[in-house]
């Protein structure tokens, strides 16, 4: 072989190697939703994500709630979607406790996630060993009682 025929080899396998490490790979997420508008919603946003980045391709998996229960055991042991769409609270806890799920502290500094989300709403997620989700809404939770009845039981509110 030439030198140029091996300079044109090496060529073409240098770009085949580059292409390769270069190509958009592709991310499988699941997602719980409850109807079609929802899952509208989300197709769109990962589709704009998409536009903007050309290292990730979307592969969307739409749930029902009592289906994405079922399965995210076997989708935690089997590595079958890259990214879950979750709820947290005592449901992540679990997780954590399991061992199950991963810190994404290596995803995004510390810095970047005290920056992006209040303090409240990022100790829900994170624990000693570190930052287990990324929320994306929050709601808080009370109840309504009887003023009368707290009284005659002398019963303060929490």
């Amino acid at each position: 072989m030439t030198k140029m025929g091996k300079f044109v080899w090496a060529l073409c396998c240098y770009f085949g190697l580059v292409a390769n490490l270069l190509a958009a790979q592709t991310l499988s997420v699941a997602v719980l939703t409850t109807n079609a508008q929802q899952s509208e919603v989300y197709r769109q946003v990962f589709a704009d994500f998409e536009k903007q980045s050309n290292r990730y391709r979307i592969q969307l998996a739409f749930y029902s709630d009592s289906d994405f229960k079922r399965l995210l055991p076997n989708w935690l042991e089997s590595g079958e979607h890259d990214l879950l769409y979750w709820q947290g609270g005592e449901r992540l806890q679990t997780l954590i406790q399991q061992d199950v799920i991963q810190p994404i502290n290596t995803l995004l500094t510390k810095a970047e996630l005290q920056n992006s989300i209040q303090p409240a709403v990022l100790n829900s997620v994170s624990t000693e060993t570190g930052t287990y989700a990324l929320p994306l809404s929050q709601y808080g939770w009370g109840f309504y009682y009887n003023k009368s009845m707290f009284e005659a039981l002398q019963v303060s509110p929490p």
